[in-house]
């Protein structure tokens, strides 16, 4: 869940509902998010992947799905 006009995080659940962790934008060499809005899991590959986009800056960050950094 993107909460892109409140924390500007990224916030992640379970399959059943319980709270994982948060994103914050700030991990690995990552920057910190300015306005998370759309946020897609690339089921496609291995190793899905989780794009976050953002609202303001049109930059789009890819983290793998325990919220490590991979690329921007």
């Amino acid at each position: 869940m993107a909460d892109g006009d409140g924390e500007r995080w990224v916030h992640r659940y379970g399959k059943r509902g319980e709270y994982v962790g948060s994103i914050t934008g700030q991990e690995g060499r990552a920057e910190a998010f300015e306005s998370p809005h759309g946020v897609f899991v690339d089921w496609r590959k291995a190793d899905p992947e989780l794009y976050i986009a953002e609202q303001r800056s049109g930059r789009v960050q890819v983290y793998d799905l325990e919220g490590n950094f991979k690329r921007a």
